[in-house]
């Protein structure tokens, strides 16, 4: 659909909640799932950027973000409200401009995220692919998830927010990236994840990604330990050992801190554990389905505490 461009920087909402447009035929929402890496690599020499990224290997999680965006005619300005506070939102914005460069319309962006931000939970790449898909889906985009993965992932290593999120939350599920970018989902393996809760246990403030994927030194090491675990990750890939080698990953790396080492060893008797990929926070699954309460007390004398399954989902597009 051709007209202005698409105004990155605006983020008036003098047209929002009150006069958002209640026709439900001007509004699509759509959901896409969280994600979590457990260990990885950084691969972004590659001059394409489709082939920039990270092989490694994570889980998404039911706990993602909706999206719901509302059309009315305009100059292409952009309105976005993420859980309900006026956001600059550069991902989203970045994202949608590589997707839809020209538009005569004005869109109100309400995002919904369903875990914490800056934890590792993959929220940035969520809440943005949502978005692109509830609006590629009302423009009539062709292979509009396909559209969305792609303008999410550009935004996301552009900006350094993400390098493997967006292709996993793709695939759905327990996933292994055999390869860096969004080239082919022949990139991803998926594989057998167990039905059980997972509980998440953060113990800090938001993690810069940026400033270790960015960071030469940090980059290094990360690739280095990264591509020895997940060597030894292919000769049983399955998610006991995820969760070994994971540990290992976060503890040769340094990116594990003492108190998250503390926090783990603390549930080690009726749980297995580790780092969650990059944030202040740590993951178990109890080895007992029926000891989740009596973890989740535990880990809640540390930290906040969030429950939440494996899921399979891929981003949808939900009735509104």
């Amino acid at each position: 659909m051709a007209g202005s461009a698409i105004d990155t920087k605006s983020t008036d909402t003098s047209t929002t909640n009150n006069a958002m447009i209640d026709d439900t035929e001007n509004r699509v929402k759509a959901y896409c799932p969280g994600h979590i890496t457990g260990m990885f690599t950084v691969e972004d020499q590659d001059p394409n950027i489709l082939k920039k990224g990270s092989r490694g290997v994570g889980f998404c999680t039911q706990l993602g973000a909706v999206s719901e965006a509302a059309f009315r005619p305009g100059t292409g300005i952009l309105a976005i409200k993420i859980n309900g506070k006026i956001s600059a939102s550069p991902i989203t914005r970045r994202a949608l401009g590589h997707m839809v460069p020209k538009l005569s319309l004005d869109i109100d962006i309400n995002i919904e995220l369903q875990a914490p931000i800056g934890q590792g939970f993959g929220m940035s790449s969520a809440g943005t692919m949502a978005t692109c898909l509830a609006v590629a889906s009302y423009l009539n985009l062709p292979a509009p998830d396909k559209q969305a993965l792609k303008a999410t992932h550009m935004a996301e290593v552009e900006l350094g927010a993400g390098l493997g999120d967006a292709i996993a939350q793709a695939t759905g599920g327990f996933v292994q990236r055999l390869a860096p970018g969004i080239s082919s989902l022949d990139n991803t393996r998926k594989l057998k994840a167990p039905d059980t809760e997972i509980l998440f246990c953060i113990l800090g403030g938001e993690l810069s990604t940026r400033s270790i994927i960015q960071h030469p030194e940090k980059k290094k090491i990360i690739s280095q330990e990264g591509a020895k675990y997940l060597a030894e990750f292919g000769d049983r890939p399955n998610f006991d050992n995820f969760i070994s080698l994971s540990g290992k990953f976060s503890k040769g790396t340094g990116l594990l801190t003492n108190e998250m080492s503390e926090v783990l060893l603390k549930a080690s008797n009726i749980s297995r554990g580790s780092m969650v990929m990059l944030g202040n926070t740590i993951f178990c699954i109890p080895d007992d389905p029926s000891d989740i309460l009596h973890l989740e007390e535990r880990l809640a004398q540390y930290g906040n505490v969030i429950r939440t399954r494996i899921t399979e989902t891929k981003p949808r597009i939900i009735p509104i």
